[in-house]
């Protein structure tokens, strides 16, 4: 990630729209999940690419034990401030990979910064425990990309069959998948396609922070996705998301 970017990033997820709604999306479809496994929390989460731990703060509770890989040092020592006690890796994945067996790995908008991305996925079946989950999350449509996935250093954006097949040829077990950000996905493309004819697109990459009464406003149209991503599929989004699981016996 650019450096400049980076600091943007930083202050962009503790105020930005999408990152907040985006927390409570993730709260919901975990404690779903849990409910279907007869779970309280599991015994013990990786988050890759924690960044400065707000994913792992808003979902603390759900887990016995918890370990950040982070490969940025800024951020990093921003998380380990954020979670006193948390072991926070400072390091890329999947060179370096954290020992032991984890009941859930979080990978959230993580696999486009990875060239090989099966071999990723891969080798995060390798560190889930048997019926352990992975919570994978990317950015859709390879034709919506813009100066932020080039800022971020991204490879590719998926489509919902592209992610399936790639954690299928992983060896992991897809239990659920879908779009999501949908129900602002006609403005967000609107925009998107209107900054593409821009000539001058340099500040297109920097995470801007809306107006406080817009941001709010945009936090609480994302965030009722809360209610339906953890039980149907959406057709259509500016994100994919899908839960998929390590098959394999004792």
């Amino acid at each position: 990630m650019d450096a400049d970017f980076s600091r943007d990033y930083l202050e962009a997820e503790e105020r930005h729209w999408w990152f907040s709604a985006r927390r409570q999306i993730l709260r919901a479809v975990v404690k779903s999940l849990l409910r279907r496994r007869g779970q309280k929390n599991f015994s013990s989460a990786l988050e890759i690419g924690c960044f400065s731990g707000r994913n792992m703060t808003a979902l603390h509770d759900l887990s016995a034990h918890w370990v950040g890989l982070e490969p940025d040092l800024e951020p990093a020592v921003i998380a380990r401030q954020r979670l006193e006690g948390v072991e926070i890796i400072v390091g890329s994945f999947p060179e370096t990979a954290p020992t032991g067996k984890f009941e859930v790995i979080f990978a959230l908008d993580v696999l486009e910064h990875i060239k090989d991305d099966i071999n990723a996925l891969s080798k995060i079946k390798t560190m889930l425990t048997p019926g352990g989950v992975l919570i994978v999350t990317v950015p859709a449509y390879q034709w919506l990309w813009s100066a932020q996935d080039t800022a971020n250093h991204h490879f590719r954006r998926y489509t919902r069959p592209r992610l399936f097949e790639d954690l299928v040829n992983a060896g992991l077990e897809v239990e659920f998948d879908t779009y999501y950000n949908t129900v602002l996905f006609p403005p967000a493309l609107f925009s998107r396609l209107a900054l593409k004819l821009k000539k001058d697109t340099s500040d297109e990459k920097f995470l801007k922070i809306p107006a406080s009464w817009l941001n709010a406003t945009l936090r609480w149209l994302f965030s009722l996705e809360k209610y339906l991503v953890s039980y149907i599929s959406l057709p259509w989004g500016l994100s994919v998301m899908a839960v998929a699981k390590n098959s394999d016996k004792m």
